[in-house]
């Protein structure tokens, strides 16, 4: 690395102790080989959503940190699109799921109060993966929220539960 590009996952720069410098073929951030991980290829394009080529593709890609945590949403997201569950099922999972982004609230509500008081008790880094988290949590309460508002339910009697359910996930804390 020169002066100029340094790694964006550690902070890395000059050339001591590190044979090469790596770009993140997602988003095209400079990383050292420490900071960069590798998924195939085929992984990455289903994970997205997109279409397969019609031939199977054998590649690797190297991603930073903050595109395998979009490789790892959109392939979690996927799950729970494609699973088929009873409403009381998914409203089970999106309550999980609402109490984990209220934890996440409260933990990176804490931590940028602290870093803009100019404390070191977190790092940016820190509030930046928290923040990261706190977005994937929000992903899977949207995606858990939907499938709660579209399942067909089969009798009345369901068809009133899945009403108490679909006002109580939308409903604030």
């Amino acid at each position: 690395f020169n002066e100029a590009d340094g790694c964006t996952g550690c902070g890395l720069t000059g050339t001591i102790l590190r044979l090469r410098k790596h770009h993140c073929r997602l988003c095209a951030e400079l990383l050292c080989s420490d900071c960069s991980q590798f998924v195939e290829l085929e992984e990455a394009i289903v994970s997205l959503g997109k279409d397969l080529p019609p031939a199977p593709v054998q590649h690797s890609l190297r991603l930073c940190e903050k595109c395998l945590n979009i490789i790892a949403s959109a392939r979690e997201e996927a799950k729970l699109r494609n699973a088929d569950h009873t409403v009381e099922d998914n409203y089970r999972k999106l309550m999980e799921a609402k109490e984990k982004c209220d934890k996440l609230i409260s933990s990176y509500t804490k931590m940028h109060k602290s870093i803009c008081a100019g404390k070191v008790r977190y790092s940016l880094d820190e509030g930046n993966s928290k923040r990261v988290e706190l977005i994937k949590q929000f992903k899977i309460v949207d995606t858990l929220s939907e499938r709660v508002a579209v399942a067909r339910s089969t009798s009345p009697a369901q068809q009133k539960v899945q009403a108490h359910i679909k006002a109580a996930s939308f409903s604030t804390n």
